[in-house]
């Protein structure tokens, strides 16, 4: 009996899981780790991929200027940037902020994919000014990508990723689970000749 109590704690247990808390969304991208698939040859230095996730919005790229905020790729085909998160999270809306000195059109065909699946796409004649919003995304995922549909620069100033850390186990669920796996062990002691 007492194994059977054990075995059904821990299997409910296990179903509880801790809600994503009722915070308000915060920008996970900033402790994200960002790529790209490739760096502009001209000022490596300024066209670092971190530089769209260090939380400065401002569109102006300069290769003077020691605090350009804005990432760069070379000339290619299907350019991309991305961010991975670091944990799953459930993402509510995601933002990116395009280049303003210059060159704003060339940000004007790009989608977004969040692990690989494609959540949306951009296609206007001119790029977003300043920003462009994809609202609502409802879904749970770790890499963000940016990637052009043809061939150009991708430049961006920044790209925020607004959600809450995905549910978990619940510390108590882990611990009934231990105890019930605790209780199979002494009771197939028990029963062994």
């Amino acid at each position: 009996m007492l194994f059977k109590t054990l075995i059904s704690a821990a299997l409910l247990s296990v179903a509880t899981l801790v809600p994503a808390q009722a915070l308000p969304a915060i920008n996970q991208a900033l402790t994200g780790t960002a790529s790209q698939s490739s760096t502009y040859g001209g000022q490596p230095a300024a066209s670092a991929a971190d530089h769209a996730i260090d939380g400065n919005t401002s569109g102006v790229w300069s290769t003077n200027n020691p605090s350009n905020s804005l990432n760069h790729t070379g000339f290619e085909m299907n350019a991309w940037w991305e961010v991975d998160l670091g944990a799953m999270i459930a993402i509510d809306d995601i933002v990116i902020w395009n280049r303003t000195d210059c060159c704003v059109d060339r940000l004007n065909n790009f989608s977004v994919f969040l692990d690989g699946a494609l959540i949306g796409a951009y296609n206007q004649q001119n790029g977003p000014t300043p920003s462009w919003s994809l609202n609502n995304v409802g879904q749970t995922g770790q890499v963000v990508r940016v990637q052009l549909n043809d061939r150009d620069y991708l430049h961006l100033a920044e790209v925020q990723v607004f959600g809450t850390v995905a549910a978990v186990p619940a510390p108590g669920a882990l611990g009934l689970m231990g105890l019930g796996l605790m209780g199979l062990g002494l009771v197939a002691r028990r029963r062994r000749p």
